[in-house]
């Protein structure tokens, strides 16, 4: 099945470098544009759970309120990365470690 072309894709060496999802719907900004957020994921964070080296973020894009298919920014660095404890997880009692996500926004 075709699901189209990727809008905001993964980038080498970046906390999005392997995985990007989309978040909340995006929120339209008093300019016209909107601010979409995203969940991404990064390796290289290994873990008490076997096999799991993922590190999930939130990053964030400003889409042309003309176009939204068009990028106008993106985040260099994550908005939001796992630094709790509870985020963290670096014990056997956490189902998937290191992790943070959004999902909904309340306006």
């Amino acid at each position: 099945m075709d699901t189209g072309d990727y809008l905001i894709k993964i980038r080498n060496n970046s906390f999005d470098s392997e995985l990007v999802e989309s978040g909340a719907t995006p929120l339209k900004l008093n300019t016209g544009d909107y601010l979409f957020i995203y969940n991404s994921a990064r390796k290289g964070y290994p873990s008490v759970k076997p096999n799991w080296q993922l590190q999930y973020n939130i990053g964030y894009a400003i889409l042309a309120g003309t176009d939204p298919t068009q990028v106008l920014q993106r985040s260099d660095q994550p908005i939001m990365s796992p630094k709790l404890d509870w985020e963290i997880g670096n014990s056997t009692d956490y189902l998937t470690p290191n992790v943070v996500f959004l999902e909904g926004k309340i306006l």
